[in-house]
């Protein structure tokens, strides 16, 4: 069985929220779990966005903190920090836990091993494993972790780069100062932005508050994430929210799309 803590995330309306209470769902078999995921990774993409929901799965000392974002499951183990998320259907979530994954793929090396030394020739020398290298069990390991973080940096330092080079020249905004008007304007533009679904793609998520997170969906990994807050005025007549983030201001091209360092991002919800 494996023990659910639910975060910012309620299964019944499949709703999440930022003043949601965190909900212990006890114990679960197989199919509640798979049913469980199948819902969360279903919750609509402003709210996951904005709230950042998350399901802490325990079972014996594991402890393992499921994602998701644009209907994929993100799989990570806190205690290893260095470690890549993993990209995940439920089924396979359920598989990464109990450690049928685990086994399948220590068989699937087995095999492989066996077939190495099937046909091993006699007198002939061959290079051993990768992992026997060096300090045997050691040498892998470390060149993953430390793969992993470069990964990682380099993904959050490319995000910044990225927009910096592209960062428009100083621009004059009329900040909008009529209160109502300002708020129907938020609401209008609240939505989560994006450039396209596969990885590299860049996202923004716009809040009424004015709240901006600026993400970029990577392959194996959790996405990126900036985060700023935002005034609301014009610049040369057109809607924008002017913040701090490299890259300068988000320009709104109409209701159902934004400019951001160069890129058009469309608007899908």
């Amino acid at each position: 069985m494996i023990r659910a803590t639910l975060v910012r995330f309620d299964p019944d309306s499949g709703r999440s929220a930022s003043d949601l209470m965190d909900r212990n769902a006890g114990e679960l078999t197989t199919g509640e779990l798979v049913a469980l995921l199948g819902k969360f990774r279903t919750i609509d993409p402003i709210e996951n966005v904005e709230a950042e929901p998350e399901i802490v799965l325990e079972t014996g000392r594991q402890k393992f903190v499921v994602t998701t974002l644009l209907g994929r499951l993100h799989l990570v183990e806190p205690r290893k920090a260095f470690a890549t998320a993993l990209v995940l259907s439920p089924e396979d979530v359920v598989a990464e836990i109990d450690g049928s994954a685990a086994a399948a793929r220590n068989r699937t090396l087995a095999d492989a091993r066996a077939r190495h030394h099937d046909f091993k020739v006699v007198g002939t020398t061959v290079a051993p494993p990768l992992s026997t290298v060096g300090k045997p069990g050691r040498a892998l390991p470390r060149r993953i972790a430390l793969g992993a973080a470069a990964s990682v940096l380099a993904a959050y330092v490319l995000l910044s780069q990225s927009a910096l080079r592209r960062q428009p020249p100083r621009v004059d905004f009329e900040p909008i100062s009529d209160a109502r008007q300002n708020a129907a304007y938020r609401k209008d533009l609240a939505g989560v932005y994006m450039t396209g679904s596969q990885p590299g793609d860049y996202g923004i998520s716009v809040g009424e508050d004015g709240t901006m997170k600026l993400f970029q969906l990577n392959a194996q990994t959790t996405p990126s994430l900036m985060r700023d807050t935002g005034r609301l005025g014009r610049i040369e007549g057109q809607l924008a929210l002017l913040g701090s983030l490299p890259g300068g201001p988000l320009r709104f091209t109409g209701k159902s799309s934004l400019t951001f360092s160069g890129r058009t991002f469309h608007r899908i919800q």
